[in-house]
């Protein structure tokens, strides 16, 4: 059994950097993605609505072993990215955020 579990419950590795209490920056994850999105749209100005028109995605995947999961993947950032940019609402001060539209969902 993996070292990182133990009666149930996982306990963080030795080399993730907890988060600094007062600053809130710290390394959270043990891996990380590395990709870039462009997305192309019209933004109505007098309404606000959007229309996205074209989005692009680069990820750095490594050896695909199963190429549908892995797009799968992918669009399912892209399609979150989207909501982040367009319906959801996040307020930051230092840190993580402190109020969410998603919240009011």
């Amino acid at each position: 059994m993996d070292s990182h579990y133990r009666s149930g419950k996982y306990v963080v590795p030795d080399y993730v950097v907890p988060a600094d209490p007062e600053t809130k920056y710290g390394n959270y994850s043990i891996g990380y993605s590395f990709g870039v999105q462009g997305v192309e749209l019209e933004v109505d100005t007098a309404t606000g609505q959007i229309n996205v028109l074209n989005i692009w995605a680069a990820h750095d995947v490594g050896k695909v072993m199963h190429p549908k999961m892995c797009e799968g993947q992918v669009e399912g950032g892209v399609v979150q990215a989207i909501g982040y940019a367009t319906s959801e609402k996040y307020i930051w001060d230092k840190g993580p955020y402190f109020k969410s539209r998603l919240q009011r969902l």
